[in-house]
């Protein structure tokens, strides 16, 4: 197809939506460009339809026009999602082919919640190609929540088509879209999908715009038969894209696996693929190769001129065979250089600079084994440091950025001081320009982690989280949530534990100052702690007793002086000793009358004095 004629043609503009129908593609929509002068251009939405087909070596390009004022037709948007579907409103009807257009961004700037339905009517004689005549607009209205308002998504048919799937886009100036939907057209009804992921926070990955989301091939499984109820929808791949405002791409490529019986899907991530926004894309017939075309470089921010070939292998699943370039190819070549570095890859054919895939042994132990850019470490790569620490995951210009697992090698140690030191074993999240940026998880050596935000390197305290955290004095380990110092809890916070939950000051790890702890059978203590046990004053309310006490505390138990007010209207005021009335005290009863004196263990001794009211 490198020779043909051009038949009409279409204005420059960017946000509109394509997808066959009957044989032909249909474009909507967009923001058309205008070149004010050499330096400046202007852009408006418009809601223009075009038709475009390929015959005889001729690609020709028709405006539809809307002719008929009464006729429903779509309003002005760009940023909008379409797609191929075929249904029937009912099980004894033939299905019928037909565009589906979802959402947008209005000229207001406002988003959209509209569906739109484009079909294919018989043409009457002498109806001029142009005119409108053959094709209907018809707006749905779908039963049941929708991911509305929405722009800037994408949706995917399942493989009877019959359904259609929207994931990602954004919802608002600060939200986007985190669930899946599926808008069963049989039923004209909307689902919100259930997904199921071994990573946590899994619905991170799908909040996401501008993104790609294609169909993979699979082999049906042996024990399935020809009753298309029995067949698993094909699986779905999500790649490129940014995560919100900041335009930060999206590294996480990951496959979606539908079961349309329970409304749920199961999400896996996918690794070694490319960090892309502003591409475009198309798949083979059988879907098992995908060409990725040109594009943003999420690690370089460079334009792409090349395109990308990725094939899958399918074996009762899939995996990612690779991707290679199409372009020129890289030489191979070995640079020693005068610093003692040692890199064998790829280079760039006009120029001594490493560029692709190569491997790099420092002078001073470490190795990069991963991709180049322009004579640095920018894409996927790995990196071995001399003193055992590694790192996988993305680069930009030698530094690490954007997603990737550290982690830190423990050393061996005599020094019985250092024994059962709790340190960072692993870092796996975000990063910018070398350092913790964004979210990330914590995991250490005592087995605790933790879930947090960091910006430039600083631990942020909003939405932290660590757990199976152990203070050494506790029994059990808990979830903490609050304020942290080097990892551990520092200042007001909430610990959960199995059986407790408390809410105060900590101090290095352990509780310390005025706190509140709950346990799960109603017993409230309110009061100091120190080395986080009960230790000053406090008050408890026992639940299983009912009994109350006010007073001083040492390591955990009543201990100096206290009054206790008994669920029977007994009242003791006096000393204690680990937990038992023991020393001078006073004992009165609810008709009045006391018993003062010496006390032991729970128990009047010794003389003293018996006062009857």
């Amino acid at each position: 197809m490198s020779q043909y004629d051009i038949l009409g043609s279409m204005r420059s503009r960017i946000g509109h939506s394509a997808a066959t129908l009957a044989g032909k593609v249909y474009a909507f929509g967009g923001e058309i460009i205008s070149e004010i002068d050499d330096a400046e251009l202007s852009t408006r939405y418009c809601n223009e339809l075009f038709e475009l087909k390929y015959e005889k070596e001729i690609l020709s390009c028709t405006e539809i026009r809307h002719t008929d004022s009464t006729a429903e037709w779509p309003s002005r948007r760009a940023w909008h999602a379409c797609a191929s579907v075929s249904f029937s409103a009912a099980s004894d009807q033939v299905k019928e082919d037909a565009l589906i257009m979802i959402g947008g961004r209005s000229p207001d700037g406002s988003l959209l919640s509209d569906v739109w339905c484009l079909r294919r009517t018989n043409i009457s004689p002498g109806t001029q190609p142009e005119s409108a005549g053959g094709l209907t607009w018809t707006q749905l209205a779908p039963t049941g929540r929708g991911p509305f308002p929405i722009a800037d998504h994408n949706i995917v048919t399942t493989d009877q088509q019959d359904k259609l799937l929207v994931i990602g886009g954004q919802q608002s100036q600060t939200e986007l879209l985190r669930d899946i939907y599926c808008l069963d057209f049989t039923r004209n009804t909307w689902s919100a999908l259930e997904i199921h992921s071994d990573r946590p926070c899994a619905s991170v990955l799908t909040s996401r715009c501008f993104y790609s989301a294609v169909k993979i091939a699979r082999v049906q499984d042996k024990t399935e038969v020809a009753d298309n109820t029995l067949v698993k929808e094909s699986p779905i791949l999500l790649f490129g894209g940014t995560q919100g405002s900041d335009d930060n791409t999206d590294s996480s490529a990951m496959t979606i696996s539908i079961d349309l019986e329970t409304l749920s899907v199961d999400l896996q991530n996918e690794t070694n693929f490319p960090l892309i926004i502003g591409h475009s894309w198309v798949s083979t017939k059988d879907h098992a190769k995908l060409f990725v075309l040109g594009g943003v470089n999420g690690s370089t921010g460079c334009y792409e001129d090349t395109v990308k070939k990725v094939e899958f292998l399918v074996d009762g699943g899939h995996v990612i065979d690779g991707v290679a370039e199409m372009g020129l190819a890289a030489a191979e070549s070995s640079i020693q250089y005068d610093n003692g570095d040692m890199y064998v890859g790829e280079i760039a054919k006009d120029r001594m600079e490493r560029q692709g895939q190569g491997t790099c042994t420092y002078a001073n132990g470490d190795v990069y084994q991963g991709q180049w850019m322009s004579d640095c470490r920018s894409g996927h790569g790995s990196i071995r440091y001399s003193n055992g620490d590694t790192y996988v995951g993305e680069w930009f210009k030698d530094q690490r950025h954007h997603s990737g697992l550290q982690e830190y090698s423990i050393q061996p140690s005599d020094d019985s001081t250092s024994q059962g030191i709790r340190s960072e074993q692993s870092y796996e999240g975000e990063w910018m320009n070398d350092r913790r940026h964004g979210k990330g998880i914590v995991r250490f050596t005592d087995g605790s982690l933790l879930e947090a935000h960091w910006k430039s390197g600083r631990l942020l305290l909003t939405e932290s989280i660590l757990r199976n955290f152990n203070d050494k004095v506790q029994e059990d380990t808990f979830h903490y949530s609050g304020e942290f110092e080097n990892g551990i809890p520092h200042g007001h916070g909430t610990a959960v534990h199995a059986k407790e939950t408390y809410t105060g000051r900590f101090h290095c790890g352990r509780r310390r100052g005025q706190g509140t702890s709950t346990l799960f059978d109603g017993t409230i203590y309110k009061g100091e702690w120190r080395n986080s046990k009960r230790n000053g004053f406090g008050v408890c309310q026992y639940a299983r007793t009912r009994d109350r006490y006010e007073g001083k505390w040492v390591g955990g138990v009543r201990y100096g002086r206290g009054v206790c007010t008994y669920a029977s209207g007994a009242v003791y005021n006096g000393d204690w000793k680990d937990d038992f009335c023991h020393g001078e005290g006073r004992i009165t009863y609810p008709d009045g009358t006391s018993l003062e004196g010496k006390w032991k263990e729970d128990k009047f001794c010794g003389d003293g004095m018996f006062v009857l009211k």
